[in-house]
């Protein structure tokens, strides 16, 4: 145990840190003072405008001082201190204040991915050159994710950050900085992907927030001119979309809810057989036909499910691709009474979910 002994007021004692550095922002801190006496603050150069220290005086016992620096965006490191002197003039303690005036600035410190593909885009702003420096220990991998640059100069860029698939049932998490040329100036970006986190679909209400859908050439690359992307309210069942209800017993429901000539919202509801495999994390729907005898039958792809999103992509047809991102919306009740519906059947070769 550590144990400050004063045994008089004879002998003046003060301490305080004798140094504190600023980044380009400006930034308060609190510095401790302790003393057994009465104290006071003074600049050492009157003329460093930019340094506001309060209260500039105090009595014994430990006391908090603010020191607050100014915005500095000068490529350079300034300096400044001041000094801290007992009542009687006994005891002085120097402080240095250093402000680093190099900056790099992001729009977002941390990225979030779901486990499908994806690229998002952050903006660099510096005052300095910078390079891109990738951590990969125990805590941070580095090779999951790619950036579109791994350096900049003074200005601002935009960097892209991208992510495979994660068909894996852990996490990922990445670290990346953006280091000056100087050395003085480093800025964190955390990068994080979710694995496939698997969920039991039953009893539970996923409504469709985007749908994509795109054809392919017989070299399976996408046809640009046949992409198309729709955007939906997965939450509001008054205006046109889709809901799938996946009920007990591998049973469902797909609620189509579209427009109709005379400007009538008209709900059609599909029942729907279904089987989920874990394993090869395929999702089977099997509708009834026109056809009595002929049943629909889609194979998917589940991409990403979690205890909030679940995105589904099949090819419906040779070289024909749909891909819906869907995000839950309830749970059922099973032991309510539904009310009348209309119901419907597939087409055969049509999109599971038909614009």
């Amino acid at each position: 145990m550590l144990t400050l002994l004063f045994t008089s007021c004879h002998k003046e004692n003060i301490a305080i840190i004798d140094k504190v550095n600023y980044h380009s922002e400006s930034e308060t801190k609190l510095l401790q003072i302790i003393a057994n006496c009465g104290w006071t603050v003074s600049k050492d150069d009157a003329s460093a405008n930019w340094l506001s220290i309060s209260p500039i005086s105090g009595t014994k016992n430990d006391t908090a001082i603010a020191v607050t620096v100014d915005e500095y965006l000068e490529n350079n490191i300034r300096s400044t201190s001041f000094t801290v002197t007992s009542s009687k003039g006994n005891a002085t303690c120097k402080v240095t204040i250093e402000q680093n005036g190099e900056y790099i600035r992001v729009t977002e410190n941390i990225l979030s991915f779901f486990n499908e593909a994806e690229t998002k885009t952050i903006t660099v702003t510096s005052n300095c050159d910078w390079t891109l420096s990738k951590e990969n220990n125990s805590d941070f991998t580095s090779d999951f994710y790619s950036t579109s640059a791994t350096s900049g100069s003074v200005g601002t860029c935009n960097l892209n950050i991208t992510v495979p698939d994660n068909f894996t049932s852990g996490n990922h998490l990445g670290l990346f900085w953006l280091k000056s040329s100087s050395g003085n100036t480093e800025t964190p970006v955390r990068v994080k992907q979710n694995g496939r986190n698997e969920t039991n679909i039953t009893s539970t209400v996923w409504g469709i927030y985007k749908y994509e859908r795109w054809n392919t050439d017989y070299f399976n690359n996408i046809l640009e001119e046949t992409y198309t992307v729709s955007e939906y309210n997965p939450s509001n069942f008054n205006t046109p979309g889709w809901t799938m209800y996946f009920l007990k017993n591998n049973h469902g429901e797909q609620s189509d809810r579209k427009y109709s000539e005379t400007g009538e919202l008209v709900q059609i509801f599909y029942p729907f057989d279904y089987e989920y495999d874990s394993v090869t994390h395929h999702l089977h729907i099997t509708f009834e036909n026109e056809d009595p005898e002929v049943n629909e039958y889609y194979d998917t792809n589940v991409l990403t499910l979690n205890d909030s999103i679940f995105i589904i992509q099949d090819e419906y047809r040779e070289h024909f691709f749909e891909k819906a991102s869907m995000r839950k919306v309830g749970y059922i009740e099973e032991t309510k009474t539904q009310s009348p519906r209309k119901t419907g059947t597939k087409k055969h070769g049509q999109p599971l979910f038909d614009l």
